[in-house]
């Protein structure tokens, strides 16, 4: 309802007010690059985050803005989403299967 609406249109302000870019092809997707060629990447399914870095330092700013405005729960390295589960192998490869 409103709610979700209102809540979105916050958040998408929110993003966007910290540098994040909607992605043309998805707009459930934001990607902020970093000056030193870094991205952070914020995937929505209604009040789910998906986020993926290769910059920790980065992130953890950007997420302590949303924090600071946001009541957020973060785990570090989720093994379940929208259907899926994660697994974490060697090298940083993440491998996706349905549940």
């Amino acid at each position: 309802g409103d709610a979700g609406r209102i809540w979105y249109r916050t958040l998408h302000s929110q993003l966007l007010h910290q540098g994040f870019a909607r992605s043309q092809h998805d707009p459930c997707l934001y990607v902020k690059a970093y000056s030193d060629g870094t991205t952070i990447d914020i995937a929505l399914y209604v009040d789910d985050m998906f986020i993926t870095t290769d910059s920790a330092a980065g992130a953890d700013r950007d997420l302590a803005a949303l924090n600071a405005k946001f009541s957020m729960t973060c785990k570090a390295d989720p093994t379940y989403f929208l259907g899926m589960n994660i697994a974490y192998g060697a090298l940083g490869v993440v491998s996706l299967s349905s549940a």
